[in-house]
């Protein structure tokens, strides 16, 4: 309970930005998700990923692009995780692609990346698994 309160107070110095340009699905090799309803963007992105449950957040970063600061239908959230114990990958990123219905909010589907510590790219998220 402690977590989920810090993470909500953490959570409310977020800014959302009402830029429909930065909210247009492009066509992504989406993993597909299960359909959950709730009542805001991010608590669809938690049921999915119930980060608030982890014993170790050592770096953690969450964005929220909504499409209208009144009644938004669309969402994209961020959650980038670093200072990772894995030698090979410096920090992951999972871009949540959410929309409102009649039901809430719910979760379209995600795309994964990797920031790697070593190989070509280095300094950039990529859409490959490190090596």
């Amino acid at each position: 309970m402690k977590k989920y309160l810090l993470l909500t107070l953490c959570l409310s110095s977020i800014i959302a930005q009402a830029n429909a340009e930065d909210i247009a699905y492009q066509d992504k090799n989406l993993a597909p998700v299960e359909i959950h309803a709730a009542k805001t963007p991010l608590l669809a992105v938690l049921n999915l990923n119930p980060i608030h449950e982890q014993t170790e957040l050592s770096g953690l970063g969450i964005t929220q692009s909504i499409n209208a600061v009144e009644n938004p239908t669309e969402a994209i959230i961020t959650i980038t995780q670093s200072n990772l114990a894995d030698d090979a990958v410096e920090a992951t990123q999972n871009t949540y692609f959410v929309h409102k219905n009649e039901h809430g909010w719910s979760v379209d589907g995600v795309e994964h990346a990797y920031k790697c510590r070593r190989g070509e790219q280095t300094t950039e998220f990529i859409n490959t698994k490190c090596p």
